[in-house]
């Protein structure tokens, strides 16, 4: 993911990400088109999908994963507010009902978010 050209990295998680379903085992290859975006710094798109990323985010490591990659947006393009609601976002879904119950294995969910969470608040 970290490696390469944009075009290939996104059609790329693109591809796998259009291959699973919300909440049944894919979470983090749907989480992962998004953090692509986050690592190419694409900005402006990440804030043009921001609604229908939302209604993709059906699961607790979901939901804090778009607030991650919507809150670095946010700082990128000098919205504190709003990066600072997305952090809270993010924080409540560490240890929200449910939040290993969905398809991110071998890693629980909660683990993954905490460490985003800590990158975030360094």
């Amino acid at each position: 993911m970290l490696q390469g050209n944009y075009a290939e990295s996104s059609e790329a998680a693109a591809r796998n990400a259009g291959s699973q379903i919300p909440g049944q085992g894919g979470d983090k290859t749907i989480a992962h088109e998004w953090v692509m975006d986050k690592v190419f710094g694409r900005w402006d798109k990440i804030h043009a999908e921001n609604q229908a990323n939302k209604e993709k985010a059906e699961s607790p490591y979901l939901i804090g994963m778009w607030a991650y990659v919507m809150g670095s947006a946010h700082t990128a393009m000098g919205h504190i507010g709003p990066a600072e609601t997305e952090l809270s976002i993010l924080r409540e879904q560490i240890t929200a009902d449910g939040v290993n119950d969905s398809g991110v294995g071998p890693t629980p969910a909660g683990p993954c978010l905490k460490s985003r969470h800590a990158r975030i608040t360094r």
